[in-house]
């Protein structure tokens, strides 16, 4: 998986998102022409590895960069598949939409909760009705179930206590899989500490999961999140850190950031990065292994001391399949 946040636009002003209308910061865009040589890079890396490469696109609110349809289509002509996370409403547009559906394999909704807090939280009134017209939408012109269609929820102290009718809600617009993240306090820090997830809550949700899965299976829904990513949850509600001393970087995820720079997650982009512009050849994306462990060696970033990347911790494999 590469994750390449696009842009940093968005329209949205999430009141927990750094990239929320309501933040005064540049914003600036990935440069289209060098995301292109490393796609090719990509594909030979595909060609000659035999793995499949997913490419998904992130912002901001990567529906808002202008080059997300070409970019798109290029990436698909070069054999690697492709998805993108978003706030869902420029699917509003049929356009946008039939071009969404027929040239990702992965589309991502953020909904945040049921009505009243999804609303609230992306301070948009009426914005959850709009969204289940467009996921039922979406759903139904689907051919085989493809795109898969996810929803992602940031959990927060008022709408863990609500996520199994939310997730139930979820089975009944056709949606197929079902994420979800705590709360952060590295974008907006002053919202954290208010929202954040106790400790009991988290205690509660672990205990009842298995049987939502269970429960959401038999209509269709997977619910995700492994036994190890609902440790690190709770860890966080009871502050505590976790340390990684391995990740084992550039071998499954890479994360590309608005400026380009390949890192091996979100988190290291200013300690780690390293420039795509450089990466030109499958040796080159495969050389990062070595040089990443080595630079964690002689300097260890701060981060890893408490790692909160989502991949490490196995957000999207199913508790069922750990057990």
């Amino acid at each position: 998986m590469v994750v390449v946040r696009v842009n940093t636009q968005c329209a949205l002003g999430c009141r927990y998102c750094g990239f929320s209308r309501e933040v005064h910061r540049a914003r600036p865009s990935i440069d289209v022409a060098s995301l292109h040589r490393f796609a090719e890079a990509l594909s030979e890396l595909r060609q000659r590895s035999g793995r499949t490469v997913l490419v998904s696109l992130l912002g901001g609110e990567p529906f808002q960069w202008s080059a997300w349809e070409p970019v798109s289509e290029r990436l698909g002509n070069l054999g690697l598949r492709v998805s993108a996370t978003t706030n869902g409403l420029a699917l509003e547009d049929p356009r946008i939409a039939e071009r969404a559906i027929r040239l990702m394999q992965e589309i991502t909704i953020s909904i945040d909760g049921e009505r009243d807090h999804h609303d609230t939280l992306r301070s948009m009134p009426g914005l959850f009705d709009r969204l289940e017209r467009i996921v039922r939408s979406i759903a139904a012109r689907r051919i085989d179930r493809q795109p898969l269609l996810r929803v992602n929820s940031v959990l927060t102290r008022t709408n863990i206590v609500n996520f199994e009718a939310f997730a139930h809600l979820m089975a009944d617009w056709g949606v197929d899989q079902l994420t979800f993240n705590q709360l952060g306090g590295n974008d907006r820090p002053s919202f954290y500490p208010e929202n954040r997830l106790l400790e009991g809550q988290v205690k509660r949700f672990r205990e009842d999961l298995p049987r939502w899965q269970s429960d959401l299976q038999q209509r269709g829904l997977e619910l995700c999140g492994s036994e190890g990513y609902l440790h690190r949850i709770a860890c966080t509600a009871r502050n505590q850190t976790i340390a990684i001393d391995d990740c084992q970087p550039a071998t499954r995820f890479l994360f590309v950031d608005e400026f380009g720079r390949a890192s091996p997650c979100s988190f290291t982009s200013d300690s780690l990065g390293v420039s795509i512009d450089t990466l030109t050849s499958p040796a080159t994306i495969e050389s990062l292994a070595q040089r990443w462990q080595q630079q964690r060696k002689q300097n260890r970033p701060k981060v890893c001391d408490d790692c909160h990347a989502t991949h490490v911790h196995a957000k999207f494999v199913p508790l069922a399949s750990t057990r």
